[in-house]
């Protein structure tokens, strides 16, 4: 006799939460081909679609939320940070420069060093950015760019100079050099001013762009995110997120 498969995947757990309009909470659920088929107000509720073919999990301490859905997530500069140097575990400005100072160990002398934009200074107890003479710290040997979102950025000295960021240079259009009280940069570059930053660092190749998005998305959809709306990507950039679903 052939077992049926009535259900790929059924779990039992301490709650199941549906974010229906009724707030229901469950116990118990099954998949099946991907897609949920039925859900119990019992642990066991379900046993019945249960067959040699199931995989049961039985936790009665597991909390299950939906796949959350980010409406505002730029995907694709996320994907590109997995080559920076991640500074959402800093604490301390001298944490901060400590690990930028790894990377450039590791790094041909004139190379850039560059930080992923995932982090805060309100995470650092300092609650500040650093400075161009503190990220020279990190290395003078290296053009250091540290990103902090997508509108604000710290250089370092041999950063600022090789995009002609000096106390003689004006603001750029639609951007601050943030100066000190004698008018020497301090290394933050608001909104425009982090342009001619920018236009410095190494381009990436579509094929890595495909490789890196790839990687993202999966790290994503381990931490539950299954959907995200990307805003403000160009055409070229579309054409990424293409590539990688005809490439399955």
């Amino acid at each position: 006799m052939i077992a049926v498969r009535l259900a790929d995947l059924v779990i039992s757990a301490q709650k199941i939460y549906s974010m229906r309009p009724d707030r229901a909470v469950f116990r118990s659920i099954a998949i099946r081909d991907g897609r949920v088929v039925a859900v119990a107000s019992e642990p066991n509720g379900l046993d019945e679609l249960v067959s040699a073919g199931t995989q049961v999990v039985d936790d009665p301490e597991l909390v299950l939320y939906p796949a959350f859905i980010d409406t505002h997530n730029h995907q694709l500069w996320a994907a590109r940070d997995l080559e920076y140097v991640p500074l959402e575990d800093a604490r301390t400005i001298a944490s901060l420069i400590a690990q930028l100072r790894e990377r450039a160990a590791a790094t041909p002398a004139g190379e850039w060093v560059i930080s992923s934009r995932c982090w805060h200074e309100t995470h650092l107890q300092e609650s500040r950015l650093p400075t161009a003479a503190e990220l020279d710290l990190a290395s003078a040997a290296h053009p250091i760019f540290v990103q902090r979102g997508g509108h604000v950025g710290v250089a370092n000295t041999a950063a600022l100079a090789l995009a002609g960021i000096s106390k003689d240079s004006p603001n750029p259009p639609r951007g601050t050099v943030v100066r000190d009280s004698e008018g020497v940069p301090t290394g933050t570059l608001i909104e425009g001013a982090i342009e001619p930053v920018r236009r410095l660092l190494p381009p990436v190749t579509f094929g890595q762009d495909v490789a890196h998005l790839e990687q993202q998305c999966r790290l994503y959809n381990s931490r539950g995110i299954a959907v995200v709306r990307d805003p403000g990507l160009f055409r070229h950039e579309m054409l990424i997120y293409q590539s990688l679903r005809e490439s399955g």
